[in-house]
């Protein structure tokens, strides 16, 4: 019952995988080493609040002057949801910084995206999906949270949120890096909200701005309804940042009920 699998990201030291369902659905993650028996990530033997959290729910990995880091999310903690991130020291993953969700059953945590805007080679920042986060005009947000440095406390400093007229809209369900997509040297992310216009669906693209930030408008709004009107969930999957047709440009791919679409 531990649902290994349920969230998946790779990293230097080998795959990751989530397991929501681990003592007591308080959750967890393994990490695969090339050589060697796997490694279990948690809290709940330290903190007994975890119990429920689904911690691993989503996963990313984060680097700071080549420092890796795992963020895993637990979008259930105390009903709220919690996001933490991991480090290794002495051999040892251990929680090193942590931040809440604010509204009951807003699944803060149930994705994830680390983004290096500047291209440095360090994250500058994690997204943070929260698909069921309500508004009476809108439904999800996601924040965006500098990674900290050091011991510093951990917050989040921005809010991005889909358009209006969409309570059920689960923005933020799912994100991706995508790149840069519009020349200025900055990588940009893409947003869906697949429970847009009666779950047609939708994709938004913010762009980054300098000094390792997200700009809080989005410059595109791609609809489900634009490409096809049988598409039913677009954007609840997301994958960039990879010129699939070589043709020099990044590219989006992204998921719908039973399809996938290659933006270009």
């Amino acid at each position: 019952m531990s649902q290994e699998g349920f969230s998946a990201v790779f990293t230097p030291d080998g795959p990751v995988l989530g397991a929501v369902g681990s003592f007591g659905w308080s959750g967890g993650a393994f990490l695969y080493p090339p050589n060697g028996s796997p490694t279990f990530i948690n809290v709940s033997q330290e903190r007994v609040d975890m119990r429920d959290s689904y911690l691993g729910y989503a996963a990313e990995l984060a680097l700071w002057k080549g420092v890796q880091s795992l963020v895993l999310g637990a979008p259930r903690h105390q009903h709220t949801g919690k996001v933490l991130i991991f480090i290794r020291a002495s051999g040892q993953w251990t929680p090193h910084a942590e931040v809440a969700g604010t509204q009951i059953g807003s699944y803060f945590g149930a994705s994830l995206c680390s983004v290096d805007v500047d291209g440095d080679g360090s994250t500058d920042l994690v997204l943070i999906g929260a698909p069921h986060y309500y508004e009476p005009t809108r439904g999800g947000r996601v924040s965006v949270c500098p990674l900290p440095k050091g011991r510093a406390r951990w917050r989040c400093d921005a809010v991005l949120q889909g358009e209006p007229g969409h309570p059920w809209g689960r923005f933020g369900a799912a994100m991706t890096a995508l790149g840069d997509v519009n020349g200025d040297q900055l990588a940009d992310v893409a947003i869906g909200a697949p429970g847009e216009q009666e779950n047609r669906g939708a994709v938004y693209v913010f762009h980054g701005v300098s000094r390792g930030g997200v700009s809080r408008s989005h410059s595109q709004r791609i609809t489900g309804s634009q490409l096809s009107s049988r598409l039913q969930y677009f954007g609840q999957s997301l994958s960039g940042g990879q010129d699939l047709t070589q043709d020099g440009l990044v590219d989006l791919a992204v998921g719908a009920q039973g399809q996938v679409l290659l933006l270009r």
